[in-house]
This record gives C-alpha cells, structure tokens and sequence, in this order.
C-alpha cells in the first residue's frame, strides 16, 4: 500500500542522512520518482527532495504548482532554477511524477513521462543538503504540504534516460528493475514496516538499510492505495528475461492491470534479477 498523507495535520517523513555521499554537488547528477494521487490538484504540494534543515533557501526537490503543473526545483541562496510541465495533474488518478537534475544548467521534470518542462539556469545544489523530506517541504519552515497518496519513491545517482523514465510510468516496472546498479534509495510503502522491501527483490547496495524514514511529530502517514500494476522482481521470470521477449501479467496481484499491460518490452540489460 502507499502512504497516504494529510495535509491538514502533520503528516511528513524525513531522514536525517541522504544517500548521495559528500551531500549533493554541482556535479553530482540525480533523478527523483514516485507514483502520486492526490484529492487535491489546486494547492502547491511538495512530493519528496533534499533539503538543508538549517537555512530555508536551499533545496533540491519535486512538487505540484497551484496550477496543477508539476515542478522540479533547485535552490541555493538567491538562485533558483525551476522546470515546470505543461501538463497538469488530474485529481485522484495515479501519475507518476520524475524531476531529474541532470547537470548544473539541467533541470527536467516530467509528468507520466509524456510532459516535460526543462530548465537550463545554471545553478549548483547546495553542499549543506543533508536530509530527505516526503510529503512537506523540510526546511526551517516547514510547508507546502502533500494531500494524497505517495508510492514507489525512488533515487538514483544518474539522470534516468527517456526510455528508462518510461520503464517505469509507461510500462510500471519497480525502479528495482531500472539500472539498479544505480539506484541509492527506494521504499515502496508496500508493508506496515515503512523502512521495509524484501530484502532478496533489493540489489545488493540496497539490503543493509540506511537513510531511515521516521516523523519528528509522531503524526506518520497512514496507509494508502497503492498503484495497480507494478511489476517487481519476484514476478519476473529469469529464464523470459534472459532471451529479452516480452512477458505477460500471470502473478494475481497484477490481474486488474493486466489488459492494459500485457505488453511490457524489456530492455535486459537494464533488468536485476536477484540472486
């Protein structure tokens, strides 16, 4: 299940470590997902991003404008760099949502991979960014809360490609199965347990849990719906994979979700299949 956040009280989480060692640099190029639905298409709502929690002007982030558009966000000081869709969130519909900060002078997001707005003001992130926050922004004052459902969060270490991105909101493959060598942080909101996936479906990197997830207020998120259809690795069949056809949905969980993507092309050189 996802988590499902209130915005009216003080549902948030935070890690006070992020998984990008030495902080988050100019050169340090990294890519937020996650699927979302929100109840909510009309107020500025933070999804998830690294912050400084000293100072209130530094951050590295993915959110929804007021307009409904979807926004990745870079800000150091008086800079900002701000990449906005065209496309806007329909509410209570699962999206998924991608900010990829690609370089100094590229900010991209994107909306279900089919929209994209792009940002190429030079602006280095913040050495100072230390911490992760979903659902609020989790500077020194706290705001721009989430209403809704957050799933499948994930961070990796490089700019996810065009087919990379659509792997996982066209095709809705788990980011465990999209250039997992590269993948640094991922909770799918699947269990009671927030901080836990099975350890056997994480690559190797990730089965030693870091980075922690917990709610300074105590107020955490309650469980939510989940978006239909994702595909992880224990419904992968290693021996499909390895001739790189096509696989069908067979595993129960996926029946719902099963006329509409049937169809899945693999890229197998890009596919973990755990040992």
């Amino acid at each position: 299940m996802g988590r499902l956040f209130d915005n009216t009280v003080s549902d948030y989480l935070v890690s006070d470590t992020i998984p990008i060692q030495g902080g988050v640099g100019s050169t340090t190029p990294h890519t937020f997902c996650a699927w979302i639905n929100t109840g909510k298409a009309d107020i500025e709502q933070v999804i998830c991003g690294f912050y400084d929690k000293l100072t209130s002007n530094q951050w590295s982030t993915m959110l929804f404008n007021s307009n409904g558009t979807f926004r990745a966000h870079r800000r150091v000081g008086g800079g900002s760099a701000t990449a906005d869709t065209v496309a806007t969130v329909t509410a209570n519909t699962w999206h998924h949502t991608c900010a990829v900060m690609a370089a100094p002078a590229e900010t991209r997001a994107y909306l279900d991979n089919r929209s994209e707005g792009q940002s190429t003001t030079n602006i280095a992130d913040g050495n100072n960014l230390t911490h992760i926050g979903i659902g609020q922004h989790r500077d020194t004052s706290p705001s721009r809360a989430f209403s809704g459902a957050i799933a499948e969060l994930s961070i990796h270490n490089i700019a996810l490609s065009f087919f990379e991105r659509d792997q996982l909101a066209r095709w809705r493959y788990s980011a465990l199965l999209v250039r997992p060598e590269h993948l640094v942080w991922y909770r799918s909101f699947r269990f009671a347990d927030l901080n836990f996936d099975p350890p056997d479906l994480l690559p190797p990197q990730l089965r030693q849990v870091k980075h922690l997830l917990f709610n300074e207020d105590n107020s955490y998120p309650a469980f939510g719906a989940h978006p239909p259809g994702i595909v992880y690795p224990d419904v992968i069949d290693a021996a499909i994979l390895s001739a790189g056809v096509s696989v069908g949905i067979t595993d129960g969980e996926l029946a719902a979700a099963a006329t509409s993507f049937d169809n899945r092309p693999f890229k197998p050189d890009t596919i973990f299949v755990p040992s």
